[in-house]
């Protein structure tokens, strides 16, 4: 991953990651990163001054090198999301069937600030129940980049996206920008 992307993921957390809870800045947020895979957003939030957890599914995609952040050993599906000011949810939510998408922005509800980036479908091929539209997209399960356990994942299209965001109880959709078919938001429930 180049540095370019860890520059821009930068300037998100110092936008928008020093939250005010109760009018009270939190200089140390606690950060969690989602099927962190390589970390390396992990490492860059903790050296930003963050309280980072890290997890993923696949004990051999954790850079364990790295001291200054609590790594886990974690299932999605079952981990426990509360304690947490940000979470970082990039690279997964498009490896996920529409019910484990649903399930996931459900078990992040008290979360005050989620950073998503997210592939996008150009297309409609399903309408999927609650109106959701986009195209299954086929997991090799063998390859590490891949979903853990769905062989087939739902990409949404730009409309769809951001009606399961707004369904979920997201009132602060931020696109923050926007690669061919791959998108970057800020989410807040506020």
């Amino acid at each position: 991953m180049g540095d370019e992307k860890i520059t821009k993921y930068l300037n998100l957390l110092n936008k928008y990651g020093r939250l005010d809870i109760e009018s009270a800045p939190l200089d140390k947020p606690n950060l969690l990163d989602i099927a962190t895979g390589h970390g390396k957003y992990a490492i860059a939030a903790a050296l930003a001054g963050y309280k980072v957890t890290a997890f993923d599914s696949r004990p051999d995609r954790i850079p364990s090198y790295y001291k200054g952040i609590q790594w886990k050993i974690a299932d999605l599906k079952e981990f426990c999301y509360r304690g947490y000011e940000v979470v970082n949810c990039l690279g997964i939510f498009y490896h996920l069937t529409l019910e484990g998408q649903l399930k996931l922005l459900s078990d992040l509800r008290d979360t005050p600030l989620i950073i998503m980036d997210t592939h996008l479908s150009t297309y409609a091929l399903r309408v999927m129940p609650g109106g959701y539209e986009g195209s299954d997209f086929e997991e090799v399960l063998t390859d590490p980049r891949s979903s853990f356990d769905d062989p087939v994942a739902f990409w949404h299209n730009r409309k769809s996206f951001l009606k399961i965001l707004k369904d979920s109880g997201y009132k602060i959709i931020e696109e923050v920008e926007q690669i061919p078919n791959r998108s970057f938001y800020v989410l807040r429930r506020l």
